[in-house]
């Protein structure tokens, strides 16, 4: 199977409105085993994709085998929230010694190195948003991770050891930035201070004390805009296009973040790119950035636009957004 037929298939998922009340059985049989076959598997032979594999007396729902490498693969319903299922098949993968798992509903595909030495949270590598990315970069992913050719030649766990090699070092700066910020701040002979003064002084003619400069470096560093430091996050049960909206929303009556800010939180705890998320806003709902702004600026209106446009989940948003 061609790429291209995988991405047509992800399309009609995509855009399909019947996908979402899938049970688990029909979820298997009209998406997984369809996308398994686009990527090479014959779904016919057991000794390439075996059904309700048994592990310690329990069962997984897929081995995929290479005959070479293993790959275990647990499937829920559609509309099943996958992190409660984490720990579950990362659990069974390493008691086995299997080097590459896959939790999905179909939509959000997750993928694991479940024999990485870390936290279980921490072996996640990657994920695909059927609904929210484009088709060809869904397709390209699932081919690079999951098509036959890749596990059988292991350019599949070379591709997974780089990324979670990635995920983890942004982990480590991300730690290391803001506390390496913080000494600088909390120092008033640092660089940092000097030459915000200086620049003050070159630019506008005042000489502002290191008092002012520290006191404005620390309000910068205060605001709401650290996604790890939001409270109760809150997650609309929805499907993407329609919770990551409400999400940006939430955030922007919860803490004071602006559309720019809460979009890229958004991201950050969805596990996207900013520019998906940007879009659920703007041209999915037929709408520009400045548009949804000035939305975000009338709470009434907003949930007026939102209900018409999204008209099955009017008493759940209007309640998510009484903040």
């Amino acid at each position: 199977m061609t790429q291209e037929q995988l991405s047509n298939f992800l399309l009609s998922i995509k855009y399909s409105t019947l996908v979402e009340t899938y049970d688990e059985s029909a979820t298997k049989q009209t998406i997984i085993l369809p996308i398994l076959s686009h990527l090479g598997w014959n779904t016919n032979s057991i000794d390439e994709v075996q059904p309700e594999y048994p592990v310690n007396g329990k069962r997984i729902d897929y081995l995929i085998s290479s005959g070479i490498t293993d790959v275990f693969m647990e499937v829920k319903k559609t509309s099943e929230k996958l992190e409660k299922h984490e720990e579950q098949i990362l659990t069974y993968s390493f008691k086995k010694g299997v080097e590459l798992s896959v939790l999905t509903n179909g939509l959000d595909w997750w993928f694991y190195l479940p024999m990485q030495r870390s936290g279980w949270k921490d072996r996640k590598f990657l994920t695909v948003d059927v609904k929210s990315q484009e088709v060809t970069t869904s397709a390209q992913t699932l081919r690079n991770v999951l098509s036959k050719q890749s596990i059988t030649d292991k350019s599949a766990l070379n591709y997974a050891n780089e990324l979670l090699s990635e995920n983890l070092r942004k982990q480590k700066v991300s730690i290391a930035l803001p506390k390496v910020w913080q000494g600088l701040m909390n120092d008033f002979d640092s660089p940092l201070v000097k030459i915000i003064g200086e620049q003050v002084v070159e630019k506008y003619g005042v000489q502002p004390t290191m008092q002012e400069v520290r006191e404005l470096i620390y309000k910068s560093l205060t605001q709401k805009t650290n996604v790890e430091e939001i409270q109760n996050y809150r997650y609309f049960d929805a499907r993407p296009s329609v919770a990551h909206v409400l999400e940006v929303c939430w955030l922007h009556y919860k803490t004071g973040m602006d559309y720019r800010q809460a979009v890229n939180t958004v991201s950050h705890k969805r596990d996207l790119v900013s520019t998906t998320v940007m879009d659920q806003c703007t041209r999915r709902l037929g709408i520009k950035a400045e548009d949804f702004r000035n939305l975000l600026a009338d709470k009434r209106t907003l949930i007026a636009f939102l209900s018409k446009r999204f008209p099955e989940f009017t008493n759940q948003l209007e309640n998510y957004l009484s903040i």
